[in-house]
Order: C-alpha cells, then sequence, then structure tokens
C-alpha cells in the first residue's frame, strides 16, 4: 500500500466518523401547525362535569411555547350551561407538559394546569368549576396522541433511529434523535 493510499484511507476513515458523529445526536422539530392540526382533530371538547350538573364546551385551543419551563400553552373559548340554569362564556388558559411513548411512538401532553378561567361576571362560579375542569383536560389528553411518529421518521440514510428525548422549542416540540445501537 503507497503512502498517499494509507493517507487517503485514513482521511476518508476521519470524515466517515465526523460524518457519523454529526448525525448520532440530533433534533427534529414538529412545528406548531402541525401540532395545532392534530388538536384541531380532537377539538371541541364537550363534558359533563361535577356527576352532570354543569356541561361545559372547550373549543379549540391555541398553542404557545414556554421552552424554559419546557411546557405547552393552550388557550381556549369556553361555554357551559349547569342543572340550575347559570349560563357561562369565558376563557381558559392551561399548561400541559410531554411525554414520548416509546411503545406506542406516540407524544402525549401530560400534568395538565388549568391556570386561569375567565368568565365575565361569572368568574367565581367557573373558579369552582376549576378543578373539575382541570381533571376532565387532564383525562381528555392522556388518551390523543399529539403527534405520532411514522415509520419511515425512525429511518435515517439507511439507519434506524430512536427518540431518545423531547423539549419544548419556540416553534413547536424538539425530538431528540439519535442512531439505534
Amino acid at each position: 500500500m503507497t503512502k498517499f493510499f494509507r493517507r487517503f484511507l485514513t482521511a476518508l476513515s476521519a470524515c466517515i466518523l465526523v460524518g457519523f458523529a454529526s448525525q448520532a445526536h440530533s433534533d427534529y422539530l414538529v412545528r406548531q401547525e402541525v401540532l395545532a392540526h392534530r388538536l384541531a382533530e380532537f377539538f371541541p371538547m364537550r363534558q359533563s362535569l361535577q356527576d352532570g350538573l354543569f356541561d361545559a364546551t372547550v373549543e379549540i385551543p391555541r398553542l404557545s411555547f414556554f421552552p424554559a419551563q419546557d411546557r405547552i400553552g393552550l388557550s381556549a373559548a369556553f361555554s357551559g350551561n349547569s342543572a340550575m340554569g347559570v349560563a357561562l362564556h369565558g376563557h381558559v388558559e392551561l399548561t400541559t407538559g410531554l411525554r414520548y411513548d416509546v411503545k406506542e411512538r406516540a407524544l402525549y401532553l401530560v400534568d395538565a394546569r388549568l391556570e386561569k378561567i375567565l368568565a365575565g361576571e361569572n368568574t367565581a362560579y367557573a373558579e369552582m368549576l376549576l378543578p373539575s375542569l382541570n381533571a376532565a383536560l387532564g383525562a381528555y389528553f392522556q388518551h390523543e396522541p399529539i403527534y405520532r411518529v411514522a415509520d419511515d421518521q425512525l429511518l435515517f440514510a439507511g439507519t434506524e433511529i430512536d427518540i431518545t428525548g423531547i423539549k419544548v422549542d419556540d416553534q413547536g416540540v424538539k425530538l431528540a434523535i439519535s442512531p439505534r445501537l
């Protein structure tokens, strides 16, 4: 083997290793538009609260992202009627965390926290419903993934990849990816 050929193979090997290392850990951004489209598929949410004493409807929420807290914000209009004839119309704001289910290859909203509920003159009445509405929204999100990773997304340049982490970004959710070992 000539000296030139050995140097060439050494340089080629170094380039391959650098290329593999650069792909060893990367991110895939699930954009806000994709997440908003998915939310629109399972909203408006209609729910009976407090053993049927109140029926609530939560409209399609707007998304916002809080990277510093690693949480997603949802803001939506709601309306409802009580068995006692009280009608409510207002606005709710909540935040959620994220969970990635490896088996289902799906991203779920978890740990929903109703941060604010506004209902005009009936805000005090709406505050009484806050725990029930918070529980209902939390349960609702547990069963519907906000994003599902497709089979073809788990293959990059002939290499199978795994989702190794999730992080909220200003423009969506970043899925950390690494080659499957």
